[in-house]
């Protein structure tokens, strides 16, 4: 049965591919979101490292308590809640973390904006999610795939799509491929990189406008100078433009 929009990773070889490619070590610390039914917390655990899991789904919930604790003890921890609106940092034992999770689909981009602006509590993360959006984080700016949640996350991260995923390997049978993807931390955003994810936002938000235009409500009457310094046109639209050309524009604003 499909419990809130979630598919299970039931494949044995996919889930033995994941654990090799996430390597845990003894004294890591993981954040895994969506546990379900411990397909890859158990291995995880079973190589020594830590789990912080958060679950939604109660009867899952106990379901790991009564599986895993009684083995595990203190190194694995799991709470009730929703991690878009769960304050994650009070959590963590110890940081950075890693992040790992079997996305469900539905909240597949508002948990990878999370992610992303949680960056500086995680050495890497790594996520299984629809083949379409990885893409989207992996696209070359002026493609079609191309938007806010490529800079936003390549501004905090390093994105690679390690490997694709049948559509028979989950249970229930999803009715798209999906893909593995591992973020590998930049290190924590400073105010520069925040202010450009702002200007991002706000441009691909008139994404069909000359950035003149679409930047002008945050640059005021410098549009074209800060754009000029930062040796972008302001012809240019949102999508023709880099996650460092973002940031170079949140330099020259600053004068720098």
């Amino acid at each position: 049965m499909r419990r809130l929009s979630q598919v299970f990773l039931t494949d044995r070889s996919f889930i033995e591919r994941i654990v090799s490619e996430v390597s845990p070590l003894p004294g890591d610390i993981f954040l895994e979101v969506g546990p379900g039914r411990g397909a890859l917390t158990r291995p995880i655990l079973e190589r020594g490292a830590s789990v912080l899991a958060i679950e939604l789904d109660l009867l899952l919930l106990d379901s790991l308590k009564e599986g895993l604790g009684p083995e595990f003890g203190e190194r694995f921890i799991v709470v009730h809640g929703d991690y878009l609106s769960l304050p994650v940092e009070p959590l963590l034992p110890a940081k950075p973390a890693r992040f790992i999770s079997n996305l469900p689909y539905h909240i597949s981009t508002p948990a990878l904006e999370k992610v992303a602006e949680e960056a500086g509590l995680y050495r890497d993360a790594h996520l299984t999610l629809q083949k379409e959006l990885a893409e989207r984080i992996c696209a070359d700016p002026g493609t079609k795939q191309y938007g806010y949640i490529s800079v936003l996350v390549r501004l905090r991260y390093e994105p690679r799509i390690l490997f694709y995923l049948w559509p028979r390997a989950f249970s229930p049978t999803p009715k798209v491929m999906s893909a593995f993807l591992r973020l590998t931390s930049l290190g924590p955003p400073d105010r520069l990189t925040l202010r450009a994810c702002e200007l991002a936002r706000l441009a691909f938000g008139s994404r069909r406008r000359a950035l003149r235009n679409s930047l002008k409500p945050a640059l005021g009457a410098k549009t074209l100078s800060v754009l000029e310094n930062a040796g972008v046109s302001p012809e240019k639209r949102a999508d023709q433009l880099s996650p460092e050309e973002y940031l170079e524009i949140a330099r020259s604003e600053a004068g720098l």
